[in-house]
């Protein structure tokens, strides 16, 4: 799909299921074996009620980076524009090593005649029936830009993308049988599962959908991990690019609501929560948090937690920070509730 931003829509009409397992309701399948993940991410086009009359909207699904302070999400804007050999860019107005310079035998990173440029020399049939469109538009742009980009740290570690990303987890051959995502690890083959339920709004807040009828998937690895904000460059391809072979709704039953769910106390005050519900909680600069839970699994802003774990939230002043907590079971769908850290 390309660089940061490159995407794909499909439409895809999906209800949201507590009875699928895991609560999984859509498996993305992109990567043809374990390791090596040019992680993406997706969004949906999704209504909260049956009465599509009422409108819907693209709701960002947030897995497990999604609230990581390394993280830049929503409100971004990534421009790419033309330079021979060279994708010249611009991250949210800066410019992060403004370049990425492709490698091999790649000369340009937009069509400029039909079948001729990097469509032949990257090997790909020339004649296709949208190469002339493509040519006139990008014969009228200089510039692409892609909005509200989720851009997450790109590293060559599965385990770095728990779950809510795809091209990680090998394919296997059991397409639409979910495995599930907050136990897969390294060598987890079946894809990577996706639950409606993992839906928020602009702000990082859940949103309860019925149904959605788009799936927008999308290249997200980017960054570098030393926290400059640059694009990482992939050896010889140039690119970080995410790859999507397929997309299947859940197969099977046998998940049902959650049943084990977390405890989460600022002190010896437990804080109430609600299952795909926010909670606001005044706090101050450092705050320490305990969760405890019988679930199977605990996680806390993706990080896997034992029972009973702290952790400390810092929260400037006059600022707002959000975390997710998530607890799952056996089959069972997860239950996922978000802390609104209000430090005032």
């Amino acid at each position: 799909m390309g660089a940061a931003g490159g995407y794909v829509d499909y439409d895809f009409r999906v209800s949201n299921k507590s009875t699928n397992p895991y609560g999984v309701d859509f498996i993305v399948y992109g990567n043809a074996f374990n390791g090596n993940p040019e992680a993406g991410a997706v969004k949906v086009f999704g209504y909260k009620t049956a009465d599509e009359t009422k409108g819907g909207k693209w709701y960002d699904l947030a897995g497990s980076l999604y609230y990581d302070t390394a993280v830049t999400r929503n409100n971004r804007n990534l421009i790419y524009g033309k330079g021979s050999k060279r994708l010249n860019y611009k991250y949210n107005g800066y410019n992060n090593n403004n370049f990425v310079e492709f490698g091999g035998s790649s000369t340009l990173w937009w069509p400029l005649n039909p079948g001729k440029d990097y469509d032949t020399i990257n090997g790909i049939n020339a004649g296709m029936p949208f190469e002339e469109e493509l040519v006139r538009v990008n014969a009228a742009h200089d510039e692409i830009t892609y909005k509200d980009v989720c851009l997450v740290k790109d590293t060559d570690t599965n385990g770095d993308y728990q779950f809510g990303y795809f091209d990680v987890h090998g394919n296997g051959s059991n397409y639409g049988t979910a495995i599930n995502p907050y136990t897969a690890n390294n060598s987890s083959q079946g894809g990577d599962g996706y639950d409606l339920s993992w839906a928020v709004d602009e702000n990082g807040e859940p949103v309860v959908l019925d149904h959605i009828t788009k799936v927008r998937a999308y290249t997200a690895a980017a960054l570098k991990t030393d926290g400059s904000g640059a694009f990482t460059t992939a050896s010889i391809f140039g690119e970080t690019s995410a790859e999507v072979c397929g997309i299947y709704g859940v197969n099977g039953t046998g998940g049902k609501a959650a049943t084990k769910l977390p405890t989460v106390k600022k002190g010896d005050t437990v804080v109430p929560t609600q299952n795909m519900g926010v909670e606001t909680v005044s706090v101050d600069a450092n705050t320490t948090f305990t969760f405890t839970t019988q679930a199977d699994n605990l996680y806390v802003n993706g990080e896997k937690l034992t029972s009973g774990s702290n952790r400390n939230f810092n929260v400037i002043s006059g600022s707002t920070r959000y975390v997710q907590v998530i607890t799952q079971s056996g089959t069972e769908a997860p239950y996922v509730t978000v802390l609104k850290l209000t430090n005032r």
